[in-house]
């Protein structure tokens, strides 16, 4: 609920003023106060630093913030979660013939061993598609071997404006969408995500179960997680 932004920012708030106030009061202002001439380097330069070394402890605590507003506000609403939570499990879908199409976006990037562990979803009605915005002719080839073998449609664009939402909207906003009959349900997947076969079946849950939600997002796990960084 909106409550609990508006607490997380309210704390985060009390911590910004007690930060600045100290800050200012003590240690960037008082020169000023008594006519004290910033005239050394020094002097100019550690309080420039100051004020970005507080910038960048305000964003910190922003994020610290909604970790810690997080948690405690699981453990205040955590019966009333679980009871929604079981809810959706216990929800039955096996009479569900809800179309969903896969939509797998890939640039440069495509990764046939991820794709191919979701393909054999436990849903019946499921399509999938690859939009490729991929300029790499080796990507491109691979694709298309991929598609060809696993009869999977392709679709690639002009331009490439938009990056990833450009891609997606290019397609459903198409009359190629249209043509291919239209979905009461689209996943969007990432080129390096992997899919347990009971994907959709679970995410039908919770809008069979409640019929106000739009939008179902999971936790995601990746094949690529170990970079530079």
């Amino acid at each position: 609920t909106p409550i609990l932004y508006i607490v997380m920012f309210l704390m985060w708030a009390v911590l910004l003023f007690l930060l600045w106030y100290k800050l200012i009061i003590d240690i960037i202002w008082p020169p000023f106060l008594v006519g004290v001439k910033l005239s050394s380097f020094l002097n100019v330069f550690s309080r420039i630093l100051l004020i970005f070394n507080g910038i960048f402890i305000s964003y910190f605590w922003l994020n610290g913030v909604k970790d810690f507003i997080y948690v405690i506000w699981y453990y205040f609403n955590k019966s009333r979660l679980n009871k929604k939570y079981f809810r959706v499990i216990n929800t039955d879908v096996s009479g569900a013939d809800d179309k969903v199409l896969m939509v797998y976006c890939t640039c440069n990037d495509f990764d046939g061993k991820s794709l191919g562990k979701y393909l054999n979803q436990d849903y019946k009605y499921v399509r999938t598609i690859i939009l490729d915005d991929s300029i790499d002719k080796d990507y491109i080839n691979k694709v298309n071997q991929f598609a060809l073998s696993n009869n999977i449609k392709v679709v690639r664009r002009q331009n490439r404006e938009g990056f990833k939402a450009g891609n997606i909207n290019h397609y459903l906003q198409s009359q190629q969408y249209i043509d291919d009959g239209g979905y009461d349900y689209v996943v969007f997947l990432d080129s390096d995500e992997i899919l347990p076969n009971n994907f959709i079946i679970e995410c039908l849950k919770n809008f069979y179960c409640y019929y106000d939600i739009g939008i179902v997002q999971a936790n995601h796990i990746s094949t690529r997680n170990r970079n530079f960084l």
